[in-house]
């Protein structure tokens, strides 16, 4: 990312965490268990900044699609040794979800994912 794109980032996050709706709704959301819905929310409380488009081309191309996808490759490389070791895999769950997600990409290999209760 650029200086000029971080510092968006930065500015609209700060804006976005004070906001108590914001938070109470991703509250809500995670606590759903449900991996898609973030973008959704990201969009309702972004949809009053002009620069909402911009944001969202850095945060799915920037960081999320290229994180996800090295998250990926390396979560599979440990994972082939699946005989010898357990893994806890610790993910924001803004990377959880949606088309290029890492629940869909390790589906995609052919991992079996279960959500796990309380």
């Amino acid at each position: 990312l650029t200086k000029k794109e971080q510092e968006l980032l930065i500015v609209l996050g700060i804006k976005q965490g004070t906001d108590l709706k914001y938070k109470k709704a991703l509250r809500r959301w995670y606590k759903g268990g449900e991996s898609k819905g973030f973008f959704e929310i990201q969009k309702k409380f972004s949809s009053k900044n002009i620069q909402l488009n911009k944001l969202e081309k850095i945060l799915t191309d920037g960081l999320l699609t290229e994180r996800n996808n090295r998250f990926v490759q390396r979560m599979d490389i440990l994972l082939q040794n699946k005989t010898k070791f357990s893994y806890f895999f610790a993910i924001g769950a803004g990377h959880l979800g949606g088309k290029y997600g890492i629940l869909a990409q390790l589906r995609a290999k052919g991992y079996k994912i279960n959500k796990v209760h309380k």
